[in-house]
């Protein structure tokens, strides 16, 4: 875990330094965090027989007992019950780590890394591969006002509902799956020849808009 927090931080200061125009700092931090990639595919990821394996990991879990609570994680035993209060970290990153996911790949509500403070911002539900989730909604308030993702499949898997708002003075970068372009509509209408929509291609089943701000209601077909 280490490991890979030490390469996050260094992509992080180096989009950092790049927005702050020290290009020699942001192209040094890239470079840092080419090796550390490289040094953890090495050491961690094997692909002998033409397969991807991981050679060896080290994870930060616990059995969950009665009374324990996995987001504060406190240090607890069956037979013992809670551990002293050095022992215990009642700030854990679980909650916050958790909540960001499901703000950023379930609503799909995520910051564009090219444009701090909502200005600009992504839209990117992701559909439940298992099925189980079958509805989300999400809202977060950003500087310009609420923005809003709310998605739903039908039984079949065939059809997605989609809301979202983008406040004003604002847009966002619309990333949602379909089997077409041509089957993103609001209404009868396809969403790129409504008004304030800029359709940015289609590739890999994820269809990609750039939306003013407003309120759209769409609908697509998933295959």
């Amino acid at each position: 875990m280490s490991d890979v927090y030490y390469g996050y931080s260094a992509r992080l200061m180096a989009q950092m330094a790049r927005a702050i125009g020290r290009t020699a700092e942001a192209e040094a931090y890239e470079r840092l965090f080419g090796r550390i990639k490289q040094a953890f595919i090495t050491k961690y990821l094997s692909t002998e027989g033409g397969r991807v394996t991981v050679k060896s990991s080290r994870g930060d879990a616990s059995p969950i007992e009665p009374g324990a609570d996995p987001i504060q994680k406190h240090s607890y035993a069956k037979d013992d019950g809670f551990g002293p209060v050095s022992m215990n970290s009642f700030n854990h990153y679980a909650y916050g780590a958790i909540m960001e996911w499901m703000y950023a790949y379930m609503a799909g509500i995520a910051h564009d890394p090219d444009s701090p403070g909502f200005k600009r911002f992504l839209l990117q539900p992701h559909i439940d591969p298992t099925g189980r989730i079958t509805k989300v909604s999400g809202a977060y308030e950003s500087p310009y006002g609420e923005i809003r993702s709310e998605w739903d499949v039908d039984d079949a898997r065939r059809t997605l509902g989609y809301y979202a708002v983008v406040p004003a003075n604002s847009e966002a970068t619309l990333r949602l799956p379909a089997a077409s372009a041509d089957s993103v509509r609001e209404g009868r209408t396809p969403l790129a020849r409504v008004d304030g929509v800029r359709f940015l291609g289609h590739a890999d089943g994820v269809c990609s808009y750039r939306l003013l701000s407003g309120q759209y209601r769409l609908t697509a077909l998933l295959h």
